[in-house]
């Protein structure tokens, strides 16, 4: 019987910040990078063995939970997906020092203040966690992450499916309204906590912004200032 020769197909594998590279690799362009999630997106939809905590969590935010809300086909689909990324994921995502205990803390702190985490806000930690430990080669770790997330993810359609619940355009709205509260109550936080009640709102403003704890224009973050020196709250 004649021999075959097999050529091995190339694996991709996640390094942790300065670990070095063994024999024959090389680090991925960001394009190739965004080709093989891409490629990997594809293959976990049919084929269960191709699925990663990566795959899932993008499924989660991307498609799962926004379909709750609003039907795919829908214009507004996209601008629900994008929100869920962009206000809840991506910075969770982006920012180390959100971890799991943080993540308990804040439901607690939201707990004692008699006011609820928003269940996409759940799904979308969860899934950025799992994420994280993945790129940390902690596979293993990742899935359990993701377990959660599928839970509350679950939680969230039957609960859709239950009651009629806000349409798309109001859950747009209310994410709005919950980012603007957030940056408020940062700004509010920040000043309380570390300027010179001294200061004019002007001179405050200037030192929030080099802070870099909202995303507000210094006209914003004078008037919000100028609010709080009246005696006006946003907790």
């Amino acid at each position: 019987m004649a021999s075959k020769q097999i050529a091995r197909v190339p694996k991709i594998r996640f390094v942790r910040q300065g670990e070095p590279l063994r024999n024959g690799e090389r680090e991925l362009t960001e394009k190739e990078s965004l080709s093989e999630l891409k490629q990997q997106m594809e293959r976990s939809i049919g084929d269960r063995s191709a699925r990663t905590p990566i795959t899932e969590a993008i499924h989660l935010v991307s498609f799962t939970i926004p379909k709750a809300f609003a039907d795919p086909k829908e214009p507004k689909f996209r601008e629900v997906v994008e929100h869920i990324v962009n206000d809840y994921y991506g910075p969770m995502l982006a920012d180390k020092s959100f971890t799991e205990t943080a993540l308990d803390e804040f439901i607690g702190d939201a707990f004692d203040k008699r006011y609820h985490i928003d269940l996409v806000e759940k799904v979308a930690a969860y899934c950025a966690f799992a994420v994280r430990a993945f790129w940390e080669n902690n596979e293993r770790l990742a899935w359990t992450y993701i377990e959660d997330a599928q839970y509350w993810a679950g939680v969230i359609m039957v609960s859709k499916r239950r009651s009629a619940g806000p349409g798309p355009a109001t859950l747009l709205a209310n994410m709005k309204a919950a980012k603007l509260k957030k940056e408020y109550v940062a700004i509010e936080k920040y000043w309380l906590t570390n300027i010179d009640r001294k200061l004019s709102a002007q001179k405050a403003a200037d030192e929030i912004l080099l802070a870099d704890i909202t995303t507000f224009s210094h006209k914003k973050i004078a008037e919000i200032v100028s609010a709080l020196r009246r005696g006006e709250t946003f907790r």
